[in-house]
């Protein structure tokens, strides 16, 4: 977590005050999310692991409903986190390892905030909801985020359609 300390506005466009809410999954999540939170005029870096990292060592052996617990405790915790940035006015960068299956229950836990989704390498398929990425030079990505952020949003869960299969899509998707 590190509010950038030489940006004092953000240049979202709405007349809210309330920062972004990006969320930044995949491989090198963590090095991208310190990137685009250097390249914004004011935001906050939420790493996931850094939050997994609160769980006491006794955890370890948890079973799979155990693990699962911890897991979506880590995602609400890293949201609430991020929350508290972004309410203070802060674009909150979350780097957060969501594989897809968890997906639309991360974006259920930051509901009813409009997430920036961006996808890093080739996890996800070109056709899946957010933003997708793949460079190798965290910086450059930042700078395709900044330019593309709109392309990235997921809307809250009451704005947004669900598939059959769960697939998340945009509300604009055929």
């Amino acid at each position: 977590m590190n509010p950038s300390d030489d940006n004092t506005a953000n240049t979202d466009s709405t007349d809210s005050t309330e920062g972004r809410f990006f969320l930044i999954t995949g491989p090198g999540a963590d090095d991208v999310a310190r990137a685009l939170s250097a390249a914004l005029p004011r935001a906050a870096s939420v790493d996931g692991a850094v939050v997994a990292a609160m769980f006491s060592s006794s955890d370890a052996g948890a079973s799979g409903r155990d693990e699962m617990e911890r897991r979506f405790l880590r995602y609400t915790a890293g949201i609430a986190l991020a929350d508290s940035f972004r309410l203070a006015g802060y674009d909150a960068v979350v780097a957060e390892d969501v594989p897809l299956e968890h997906l639309e229950a991360y974006l259920d836990f930051a509901s009813p905030t409009p997430v920036h989704l961006v996808r890093l390498g080739d996890e996800f398929d070109t056709d899946a909801v957010g933003l997708g990425v793949s460079d190798d030079d965290a910086e450059a990505i930042a700078a395709q985020i900044v330019r593309r952020a709109d392309e990235a949003v997921v809307e809250a869960p009451d704005e947004r359609s669900g598939d059959a299969d769960g697939t998340v899509t945009r509300p604009d998707a055929p």
